[in-house]
């Protein structure tokens, strides 16, 4: 009988990066949507600056 190996992945990053999402997300994106796009990709919530300078 073989004993199968485990892996062990550390979660904390991942934790990180969703805590700071907005600090991460929007260097990583170029920034947010412009005007024009927030009207069109998300027409039901309308437009806000998601990526303040």
């Amino acid at each position: 009988m073989r004993i199968a190996d485990v892996v062990l992945w550390g979660l904390s990053p991942t934790y990180d990066l969703r805590d700071h999402l907005d600090r991460t997300a929007c260097p990583v994106a170029g920034g947010g949507l412009e005007h024009d796009e927030g009207g069109r990709y998300l027409s039901t919530s309308g437009y806000r600056n998601t990526c303040p300078d």
